[in-house]
C-alpha cells in the first residue's frame, strides 16, 4: 500500500522480513523467521529506516534492536491480508482490518459476538495458515473501534445566521488561479493580534495557519460546527486543507455541482461575514468511488459493497480578497506548549513524509481544541474507518492510528506531524480524521490526502 514500500524493500534483502516496531523501551523489535539472518536485517533496516532524511526512533535512533521469531513474513502477511479483507470487510459488524506490525498477524476488529462468529466462518473457507488471524471485539456501534460514532465538532446554537455580502460570493469564479510561483517567506511571526494580549487557537487571527478553529454552518442553517484547520497550501490554488466531513456533505463538492450554498462556507474562528470571519469555500471534496472502482485500477482495499476514497479530507479555497482581512502563512501550524491552546509562535513546515511512520514511532498533532498533543504510532494502513452517509457504506483505505491522549471535539483536521515539539521545523505526516481516547485516533497520511486532492504545495 502506499507509503509502505520501504517494507517489501527490506524483505526483498532479507527473505522473512516479518515487520517492525518501536516498543515502550524505544527499541525497534524485528520479526524474522529466521534468526540467523539478524546481521543482515539490522544493515538493510538501517539503510532504510535509519539515518539522515529517513525516519528514526520516537526521539532518535532506537536504543537497541532487538529481534523476534516470526511466523509469517510481511510478504505472506499482505497476501492473507488482501484475502481476509476481501471476504469479511463487507460482513456487518466489522470495524476495519489491517496487516498488523506488533503482532505479525492480520488484525480484524469486529463489534459483537455475531460479527466475530460470521468472520471466523468466512477465514474457514479461506486459503490462509492457523494462527495468521487475529479477532479484536472492540464493543457494539462502533466505527472506530470502541467509539459509537465519527467526530462531526461540536456544536452551539445560534439566530439564523446573516446573509454574505456580494463580494464574498461574487469572488468565487476567480479563486482557481494559481500563483505562478510559492511564496517566498512566511509572514509576520507575531504570535499577538492586539499588542499584549494573549492569543489562542480558538480566537479570530490575522494570521491563518495550521491548528487553528474554523467553523462551517450545519446544513439546518442555525448551528454551527468546529473543526481545526489542518494546514495552508498555495498550489494548486490559495487555500486550506481539513477533515471531509468537517462540511455539510463528506464527499461531496458543492463547487463542482454549482450549489454555492452559504453552507459550503468555512469561517475563523465562528460564523460571521461583515468583519471578515468568512475566509473561505470548499472546492474539492471527491466523492467515494465503488468497489468496482478501484478493483479495475488493481487496487484491492475496497471491497463488497462498499464505496471507498483514500483520507477524510477536503480542500478549502480562500476567498480571493483573502489578504484585505487577514494574511496567509503558507508552511506553518500555530506552535503551543503541550496540552495548551495559547500560541507561543509557530512551527515551520520542511516538507511532507514521503512514508509511513514505523509503529511506536512519536507524532504530534496541534488541534484548536486541545493544542498540542503527543502519539505514538499504533497500527499504519488500516482498512476502515467506515462512515455511514446518504444511505452508502462509505469506506476510508489505509488510514494510520495514533495514540493521542484527550483529544476534543473540534480537533478534527488537525495537522499531524513529526519532529520535536521544542523545536522549530517539523515534517508534515497528515490531519485527523476522529476515534477516541482508549483506542487510538484515525491520520489520514499526507500521501493519502493528495491520492484524493492531487499535489498540493505546502512548504514556502
Amino acid at each position: 500500500m502506499p507509503g509502505e514500500e520501504y517494507l517489501y524493500q527490506i524483505e526483498s534483502e532479507v527473505p522473512g522480513f516479518g515487520g517492525m516496531y518501536y516498543d515502550d523501551e524505544g527499541d525497534l523489535v524485528i520479526y524474522l523467521k529466521d534468526l540467523r539472518l539478524e546481521g543482515p536485517a539490522r544493515a538493510a533496516v538501517r539503510r532504510h529506516l535509519i539515518g539522515p532524511g529517513k525516519r528514526g526512533a520516537p526521539d532518535g535512533p532506537p536504543a537497541q534492536i532487538k529481534f523476534r521469531r516470526g511466523r509469517f513474513s510481511f510478504i505472506e502477511l499482505n497476501v492473507y491480508w488482501h484475502r481476509v479483507n476481501a471476504a469479511v470487510v463487507a460482513l456487518p459488524g466489522i470495524v476495519s482490518t489491517d496487516l498488523d506490525e506488533r503482532y505479525n498477524r492480520v488484525l480484524v476488529e469486529v463489534r459483537n459476538a455475531t460479527a466475530r462468529a460470521a468472520v471466523a466462518e468466512a477465514i474457514s473457507r479461506l486459503s490462509v495458515p492457523d494462527g495468521s488471524v487475529e479477532v479484536m471485539d472492540c464493543g457494539p456501534d462502533t466505527i472506530y473501534c470502541g467509539e459509537s460514532g465519527s467526530d462531526p465538532g461540536s456544536y452551539e446554537t445560534l439566530p439564523p445566521p446573516p446573509e454574505l455580502p456580494a463580494e464574498d460570493t461574487t469572488s468565487m469564479a476567480d479563486s482557481s488561479v494559481a500563483p505562478d510561483s510559492p511564496p517566498s517567506s512566511n509572514p509576520d511571526p507575531s504570535i499577538y493580534d492586539i499588542a499584549g494580549a494573549p492569543a489562542y487557537l480558538t480566537d479570530r487571527r490575522m494570521r491563518l495557519e495550521g491548528g487553528l478553529q474554523l467553523t462551517y454552518r450545519s446544513p439546518n442553517g442555525r448551528t454551527q460546527s468546529f473543526c481545526t484547520i489542518g494546514f495552508n497550501v498555495w498550489s494548486p490554488f490559495s487555500g486550506y486543507v481539513t477533515a471531509s466531513h468537517c462540511s455539510p456533505r463528506m464527499g461531496h463538492s458543492q463547487y463542482d455541482t454549482g450549489e454555492y450554498q452559504t453552507d459550503a462556507y468555512h469561517h475563523q474562528p465562528k460564523l460571521g461575514s461583515g468583519n471578515g470571519n468568512y475566509t473561505g469555500y470548499e472546492r474539492r471534496d471527491p466523492v467515494f468511488q465503488p468497489a468496482s472502482y478501484w478493483t479495475a485500477r488493481g487496487i484491492s482495499g475496497c471491497s463488497g459493497n462498499y464505496a471507498c476514497r483514500w483520507s477524510d479530507a477536503s480542500l478549502v479555497a480562500y476567498r480571493t480578497d483573502i489578504s484585505r482581512f487577514r494574511t496567509v502563512a503558507f508552511g506553518s501550524i500555530a506552535k503551543t506548549a503541550l496540552n495548551s491552546t495559547s500560541i507561543m509562535g509557530y512551527f515551520s513546515v520542511s516538507g511532507k513524509a514521503a512514508t509511513r511512520l514505523t509503529p511506536g514511532s512519536a507524532l504530534y498533532m496541534v488541534g484548536s481544541q486541545s493544542g498540542l498533543r503527543s502519539g505514538q504510532v499504533l497500527s499504519t494502513c488500516k482498512a476502515g474507518p467506515v462512515y455511514p452517509s446518504n444511505g452508502k457504506n462509505n469506506h476510508l483505505m489505509c488510514q494510520d492510528r495514533v495514540t493521542f491522549t484527550q483529544v476534543l471535539s473540534g480537533d478534527s483536521g488537525a495537522p499531524v506531524f513529526a519532529g520535536s515539539p521544542t523545536g522549530s521545523s517539523v515534517v508534515l505526516y497528515g490531519i485527523l480524521s476522529g476515534g477516541t481516547n482508549t483506542y487510538g485516533y484515525s491520520v489520514s497520511h499526507v500521501i493519502n490526502i493528495e491520492a484524493d486532492l492531487g499535489g498540493l504545495g505546502v512548504t514556502p
